[in-house]
């Protein structure tokens, strides 16, 4: 059940919790219907050492929208938080400064050039965060 942010339980385990909690309602969950919670930007969220892992098992077992904004289905989410910069799962990791996690998205094809509410690209928002490594790499994709 999702609050009125379409947040869940599993959005905050995906964010917070060990690998081997976020697999048991992932591997055991055989429902068809899209998963929500925003999964994708929240595994995204990670700073910890499981980050790469929890990140790859979303990508596998919810196969979400690489390239969708955070809340875009939701929109008092949308309406709540638009003001921070809501983007794409690759805004969030050009955020917290994790290359591996923006390596894993580009390796799935994200799109370099959307930009967020705010109308920044994620190079834009890893400049202003200086983050020169998520910075570098991002600036290599937006030059190919």
């Amino acid at each position: 059940m999702a609050c009125q942010t379409a947040t869940t339980p599993l959005s905050t385990a995906v964010a917070e919790a060990p690998l081997a909690i976020v697999q048991k309602p992932l591997r055991g969950c055989h429902d068809t219907r899209p998963w929500r919670g925003q999964l994708l930007h929240f595994a995204t969220r990670r700073t910890d050492s499981e980050g790469s892992a929890i990140l790859h098992e979303v990508l596998g077992v919810c196969q979400p929208d690489i390239n969708a904004h955070m809340w875009q289905d939701c929109p008092l989410g949308y309406a709540c938080y638009r003001v921070t910069g809501i983007g794409k799962a690759l805004h969030e990791v050009a955020r917290t400064g994790r290359p591996e996690l923006a390596a894993i998205l580009l390796q799935q094809e994200a799109d370099v050039s959307i930009r967020d509410s705010c109308g920044q690209t994620a190079l834009e928002v890893a400049v202003a965060t200086a983050d020169h490594t998520v910075r570098d790499l991002l600036q290599h994709m937006e030059g190919k």
